[in-house]
């Protein structure tokens, strides 16, 4: 009997450990939301008021934020000749595939270019060095010998 007891009590705490987890999450959801739609809200507003009190100042700041992330992006781009240019001289090693792997993930994220077209750049520096080919695999990158 106190085994049928204990096992009744083990699974009905567990199931209600189980409900308030998933109404945890469900609540974590919306309030995430909420504050997505807040943030999105405020900026809205912010632009529009920055926008009336002074259009080309706003206009100069919108300019000078779109001029930095293109030097961003064309920093990124560097970098991966850099890395073309130093593969070429000494080698393909696993640094090469990671440091990559590490710009491919920051030209999606950070300046907003979609997977296909990062891809499509990493493939054309990646396989300009002899002997290698660019494979993507999910969410991993690599670069390999043909060998």
């Amino acid at each position: 009997m106190r085994a049928l007891l204990f096992d009744l009590v083990a699974q009905v705490a567990g199931h209600l450990i189980s409900g308030i987890i998933k109404v945890g999450q469900a609540l974590f959801a919306i309030q995430n939301y909420i504050w997505k739609f807040l943030i999105w809200l405020f900026s809205g507003i912010t632009r529009a008021v920055l926008y009336s009190i002074d259009k080309e100042k706003y206009k100069y700041t919108m300019q000078l934020v779109d001029q930095a992330v293109m030097v961003h992006e064309l920093t990124l781009l560097n970098k991966a000749n850099q890395v073309k240019s130093d593969a070429l001289q000494s080698g393909w090693t696993d640094t090469h595939s990671i440091v990559i792997g590490e710009i491919r993930e920051r030209l999606h994220i950070e300046c907003g270019w979609a997977l296909k077209r990062v891809d499509t750049y990493m493939k054309e520096v990646v396989e300009s060095v002899p002997g290698l080919q660019y494979l993507v695999e999910g969410n991993s990158e690599s670069a390999e010998d043909d060998d």
